[in-house]
């Protein structure tokens, strides 16, 4: 979960600097990361007859994971692009709770 976690919000990340130089203010950057950084659960279903079961539900709970990370992200990335909240270390922490 962890792995899945951080790989999510550095996908964000990278997005979010590509969009930032490319010239997209870092508010609407982030909003953009947050909504392309989690895999797509189809992708996983795809590989579903080939894997065992239990790799296959490994794979849909990660992806349940990845989902509610970029959730996180986004909504955060949303209330500070809007200047309803401030994006401190403290405040990142309390989101993902």
């Amino acid at each position: 979960m962890l792995t899945s976690t951080v790989l999510v919000v550095t996908t964000a990340a990278a997005v979010a600097t590509v969009a930032h130089l490319l010239g997209t203010p870092w508010g609407p950057a982030w909003v953009l990361g947050a909504a392309v950084a989690p895999t797509d659960a189809i992708a996983v279903g795809a590989f579903t007859k080939c894997l065992p079961r239990r790799t296959v539900t490994t794979l849909r709970a990660e992806s349940l994971v990845d989902d509610g990370t970029a959730l996180v992200i986004y909504g955060l990335a949303v209330a500070v692009a809007v200047g309803e909240d401030k994006a401190t270390p403290l405040r990142i922490s309390t989101w993902f709770q």
